[in-house]
């Protein structure tokens, strides 16, 4: 019931104009100056509006597909992070390497048209209520350089999710872990080439 309420709200504000004022209207934003985004969110904690819940989407991955990503990403995903009906997280932290990009281990190995991912990430924010994942993977060498991002529908054959934990204070959004056992995703789902992983999440 939360979770629907909190898909409402950022419904209503984005049918009103209010969310994605600065994003290209061919993609259900504005088309405004950005400024006009800062004003509406100012007056909408002076009022103590309920906390947007789609903020991977908003403030991280919308932006990086409208960046980076191909014309069929923005057409695919865009409207659906500002109207709410598709809720992301972002996989970077991994058991034994935390948020050190160069040192995870969850890897994605090319297979013709997929990549094939096996492996975890651990206290993942807003895991168990997403729908989409951007995760950052192991296609290559050690360190930096051998990192891949690839989009990930949440009921993708393979994936589950661990427990609810609340591992950074009472307030905060509960985080799980995301297995990958076999998981195969198509290479079309890949943001960028292979090997910029870590360059486009900087």
């Amino acid at each position: 019931q939360q979770l629907d309420f909190r898909r409402d709200w950022q419904h209503k504000l984005w049918s009103a104009g209010f969310l994605g004022m600065h994003w290209p209207t061919q993609y259900g934003g504005q088309g405004s100056d950005a400024a006009y985004q800062g004003i509406v969110d100012k007056a909408l904690t002076a009022h103590n509006a309920p906390i947007i819940f789609n903020t991977i989407g908003l403030n991280w991955t919308g932006p990086l597909l409208l960046d980076v990503g191909t014309e069929e990403d923005r057409q695919r995903y865009i409207k659906n992070i500002l109207t709410g009906d598709e809720i992301w997280c972002q996989g970077f932290s991994e058991p034994g390497a935390g948020s050190d990009a160069a040192a995870l281990r969850t890897k994605a190995e090319r297979e013709g048209n997929e990549y094939v991912v096996n492996g975890s990430k651990s206290f993942i924010s807003g895991a168990g209520e997403t729908d989409v994942l951007v995760v950052m993977l192991r296609t290559g060498e050690p360190g930096h350089k051998g990192i891949t991002a690839l989009l990930i529908p949440a009921d993708t054959p393979g994936i589950s999710f661990g427990k609810n934990e609340k591992k950074m204070g009472w307030n905060a959004q509960p985080t799980r872990a995301i297995n990958f056992d076999n998981v195969r995703v198509p290479v079309e789902n890949r943001l960028g080439e292979e090997g910029q992983g870590f360059a486009i999440a900087m």
